[in-house]
């Protein structure tokens, strides 16, 4: 008989896992957090609104501490500064009255009744011919008063000669002693036409250039070609010289305004003589004195 072991456990019925840990918190606890939370993010933007405060103070007013020397070097140059304007203004000042006193003086003599005494055509005022002294402005706002006068008066000049309507070259010149003043004055006049082959352009350009040159050139100047270039863009010129003549032992003086008026379809250029300047009083009373108005006109 045999006899056989066996090992029986018991058998056991399965039980249910014990449910987790319950994770809800109490009601309470939520609530404090969730207040916690909302504390710290109003205090981060009361923190963030003060520093846009403080940053908007710094860039409104960005001061930082300079050094004496630097503060007294800024106070310096301003200083300076001002001394130099008030020096400006105060010669501004000067030349304003020496010129209100000049204008004065002028519009006073032309408000006074002529004197009695034969009207001469060709006698011309100081107020054509007169230079004032004075600084540069002055005199270059009496220049440039003269010229005017002289170019607005251009088609009246052209008007007492006949030009021919053809392009032929032309010459006419006339002759006139007055000995009524006993100086033994001379008058001429003279009427000139010719053609050149050129453009209004560069005609005028030539012609201006040998005007104001000329006499440089033929006295052989060292600066004659480092001059033509300033000549050739200059619309007013000043010359002043003194021409000896051997043979008579005679000194004559030509002290004479140029200037040039360019249209597109018409150049004049005016010359006349400055009897008078007072920057440069004569020197020789009996140099006799060129007194010349001309104008030429290209078209």
């Amino acid at each position: 008989m045999a006899m056989q072991d066996a090992l029986i456990s018991p058998i056991t019925k399965p039980t249910k896992k014990p449910p987790p840990p319950s994770t809800a918190k109490p009601p309470q606890r939520i609530k404090a957090k969730k207040l916690s939370r909302k504390k710290r993010l109003q205090n981060l933007e009361r923190q963030v609104y003060d520093l846009e405060g403080v940053l908007t103070r710094a860039q409104r007013s960005r001061t930082t501490l300079l050094p004496w020397e630097e503060i007294a070097l800024a106070f310096k140059e301003d200083t300076l500064n001002q001394v130099r304007d008030h020096r400006s203004l105060k010669r501004q000042l000067q030349r304003q009255e020496h010129v209100n006193l000049v204008l004065q003086t002028w519009v006073t003599a032309m408000l006074l009744p002529p004197p009695q005494r034969t009207l001469n055509p060709h006698a011309d005022t100081w107020r054509h011919s007169h230079l004032i002294q004075g600084d540069d402005d002055i005199r270059r706002t009496a220049q440039l008063w003269i010229m005017q006068h002289s170019y607005h008066n251009t088609d009246r000049a052209m008007s007492r000669h006949s030009f021919p309507d053809s392009m032929e070259s032309l010459v006419e010149v006339n002759v006139a002693v007055d000995d009524d003043g006993g100086g033994g004055l001379f008058r001429v006049d003279c009427m000139v036409q010719y053609t050149v082959d050129l453009p209004l352009q560069e005609a005028s350009d030539v012609y201006w250039l040998a005007e104001n040159s000329f006499t440089s050139y033929r006295q052989d100047a060292p600066t004659f070609f480092e001059d033509r270039h300033a000549v050739q863009h200059a619309a007013l010129r000043y010359d002043r010289q003194v021409m000896s003549v051997h043979m008579a032992k005679q000194n004559i003086r030509s002290h004479s305004l140029h200037g040039q008026f360019r249209t597109p379809s018409r150049t004049t250029v005016v010359c006349r003589t400055i009897l008078h300047d007072e920057a440069f009083p004569e020197e020789d009373a009996a140099a006799w004195v060129l007194d010349a108005h001309l104008w030429y006109s290209k078209e």
